[in-house]
């Protein structure tokens, strides 16, 4: 399933978001769901990072992580 979207960006945007689009013989659409989720997922991992800073749980050691995950 899919929703529609409209947005407004800046023409600088808009401009190289054409030319990737011609460039990759891509439409604009798919390079933004690309961008997207590229976007949440790094946001995602931005809030683990800031939970964990402000976490009371314990820090591990490097070297603990990588003996677990060669273990």
């Amino acid at each position: 399933m899919s929703t529609n979207l409209s947005v407004c960006i800046p023409d600088t945007l808009a401009q190289r978001l054409s030319t990737i689009a011609s460039e990759t013989d891509q439409s604009q659409a798919y390079h933004l769901q690309k961008a997207l989720e590229l976007y949440f997922e790094e946001m995602a991992d931005f809030q683990i990072a800031k939970h964990r800073m402000h976490s009371s749980e314990p820090e591990i050691e490097f070297d603990a992580v990588v003996r677990e995950l060669n273990a």
